[in-house]
């Protein structure tokens, strides 16, 4: 219908930088800053679009700010900081660290999944570096084994 409509409003702080997913229809947002004061936020939140309701989640396990985030299988993955890379499982509200990101250097990077893959995308030196994740490796083996494949775009 192309018109907006004002919903729930978000429960924590105002935020830049912050971490954003959709998870089995439901949106998530966490982690940022507010620029005028410190230390980073860590909170984290679920929003339900049908009962138009906010629930604060388990925190976050890093505070760092823009940080790349993708959704894959019913979870999420974010890439805190240079290579701490966390998995967040809604179900049992629980982030795990997973096997380390291959890259270094990561500033503004930004993360998205298509077809069972995560890509994220980083900036380092005027360098541009493009990772997947591989999903069907996830699926394949139980959760047991992570592959990343590395992909150079710019040298």
């Amino acid at each position: 219908t192309n018109i907006w409509t004002q919903k729930s409003d978000f429960p924590g702080l105002g935020r830049v930088g912050a971490i954003g997913m959709s998870i089995n229809g439901k949106g998530y947002i966490g982690a940022g800053e507010n620029e005028s004061t410190l230390p980073n936020y860590n909170t984290f939140y679920e929003y339900n679009p049908l009962s138009d309701v906010w629930v604060q989640k388990a925190n976050t396990p890093l505070s760092n700010t823009n940080c790349p985030s993708f959704s894959l299988d019913n979870k999420g993955y974010v890439l805190f900081g240079i290579n701490s890379f966390y998995e967040y499982d809604p179900v049992a509200d629980s982030w795990t660290l997973k096997q380390p990101f291959p890259g270094s250097g990561v500033s503004y990077a930004c993360g998205l999944a298509i077809n069972n893959k995560g890509y994220i995308f980083t900036t380092n030196n005027n360098k541009v570096n493009f990772k997947n994740f591989d999903m069907l490796s996830l699926v394949s083996y139980k959760s047991k084994l992570i592959r990343y494949i590395s992909k150079f775009l710019c040298a």
